[in-house]
Order: C-alpha cells, then sequence, then structure tokens
C-alpha cells in the first residue's frame, strides 16, 4: 500500500544469502516459524464442545472422500501470534495448523464443525474436495436463514 509506486526486482540468489546472514528473515523460514508447535493456542482443546466440533469434521471429511484425517493431524495456533492474513489453515509436513479462533467464532457445534472441516479441505491439494464439502454440508443454521 505505501510502496505501490515501487516495482518489485528479482535478486540474485548470493545476494539474498548475503542478506540472510544480515538479519534478514527468509520468508520460508519465517512462515516454519509462525506455523509450528510453538505457537500452541491457550483454548482448552480437551472442552468436549471442542472435541465434538474436531470430530464432527473429521467425520464430514472422510464422508466425501478426504483419506488419512484424524484429530492428531490438527493443531490449533493461538491467533494472537499469526499474521493477520491467510493464517486460518495451513498444512505442512503431515499436520494442519488452524487458527483457534475458528473454535470462538462460531455459534453452534455444527457451525464449528463446518469451519474446521471447511478450512482443512480449502488446504487439500485437490479442489474437488472443497467443491464436495461446500456442496454437501452446508449448516442446518445457514440452511434456515436461506430458506432451502
Amino acid at each position: 500500500e505505501r510502496l505501490s509506486h515501487k516495482t518489485p526486482m528479482p535478486l540474485p540468489k548470493h545476494l539474498l544469502e548475503i542478506l540472510y546472514r544480515g538479519g534478514y528473515t527468509n520468508p520460508m523460514t519465517e512462515e516454519k516459524q509462525i506455523f509450528s508447535k510453538r505457537n500452541l493456542s491457550n483454548v482448552e482443546l480437551n472442552a468436549p464442545s471442542v472435541t465434538i466440533a474436531v470430530e464432527k469434521a473429521i467425520q464430514n471429511l472422510k464422508q466425501i472422500g478426504m483419506p488419512d484425517i484424524s484429530p492428531n493431524m490438527l493443531i490449533f495456533l493461538d491467533r494472537e501470534r499469526l499474521p493477520p492474513k491467510r493464517s486460518m489453515c495451513r498444512y505442512y509436513n503431515g499436520v494442519y495448523f488452524l487458527n483457534d479462533s475458528i473454535l470462538n467464532n462460531q455459534d453452534s457445534l455444527e457451525d464449528r464443525a463446518y469451519m474446521i472441516g471447511y478450512y482443512i479441505a480449502a488446504e487439500y491439494e485437490d479442489d474437488k474436495l472443497l467443491r464436495d464439502y461446500v456442496k454437501k454440508r452446508i449448516p442446518r443454521s445457514l440452511k434456515d436463514s436461506t430458506g432451502r
């Protein structure tokens, strides 16, 4: 926004290595540090409402054909430690890192389960999974509000 008049310039690899030594961080390294177990959520993840929502989300994902998903593949991170944009879910090293605001902002367990499943399906490598999820898993509260 402040640099809209500037044009990005590609830099040679050796110059980037010099910048990284001088205190500039590699964007990929920084992202790996943000989406790690170091930033675990303070939300009580063993609470019955959270456990039920996670189990329901996994059940919904399995019903539409997502293979090999289990509760131990989901890690909730503290939203205060995440960057403000594009930080609802990331898949890294076989684990889905989810923003804990998903657990706090939804009204019902069904809505929470829907949103957990939605973000996981959006991060999945096959786009067809997300389309199928949205088609088959619209929460009742949304159906009621649209009259369908």
